[in-house]
């Protein structure tokens, strides 16, 4: 992926960060943050593995969502991912996100620019929330990972 279409992905998340209202979730009977687990399996090229994952997600006013995700890849290949995220959530327990982050190729310790999308739904009981779990990053060397899971989660 060229610099440019980099710097203008980078540009594009900042600018709906900052416009979004940030207003915090609780207002509307929300919890405003939440932080769940994640553990699938996953897929690279022809070869597959387990993952765990974890999600620090924030609640803003109309159901936007900004975070950060960290995903551990081990079996058939190894890599790790770390990056952004921004969606919404919509519905009762449906979210989606997307955002861009590194992803690290630890056979060869390289890092490359990713763009993650991911999506789900949570059922919640109290301030837990468990549910399936899907993700697809588009890596910078054209060797996509795909990610299929369960998510336990809880909300403050």
């Amino acid at each position: 992926m060229s610099p440019l279409i980099k710097r203008m992905a980078l540009v594009a998340g900042t600018f709906a960060v900052l416009s979004a209202d940030t207003s915090i979730a609780a207002e509307e009977g929300h919890h405003p943050h939440h932080i769940a687990i994640s553990g699938g399996a996953a897929w690279h090229n022809d070869e597959s593995s387990r993952y765990l994952g974890v999600d620090y997600l924030y609640r803003l006013k109309n159901d936007y969502l900004v975070g950060v995700f960290a995903e551990d890849v081990s079996g058939d290949f190894n890599i790790r991912a770390l990056g952004l995220i921004f969606g919404r959530y919509f519905g009762h327990g449906w979210k989606v996100g997307t955002g861009p982050g590194v992803e690290t190729k630890l056979k060869n310790n390289k890092n490359l620019f990713l763009w993650h999308i991911s999506g789900g739904y949570d059922w919640h009981r109290g301030n837990l929330s468990f549910g399936p779990v899907i993700a697809y990053d588009l890596i910078e060397d054209a060797s996509n990972t795909v990610y299929v899971g369960l998510s336990v989660g809880y909300g403050l």
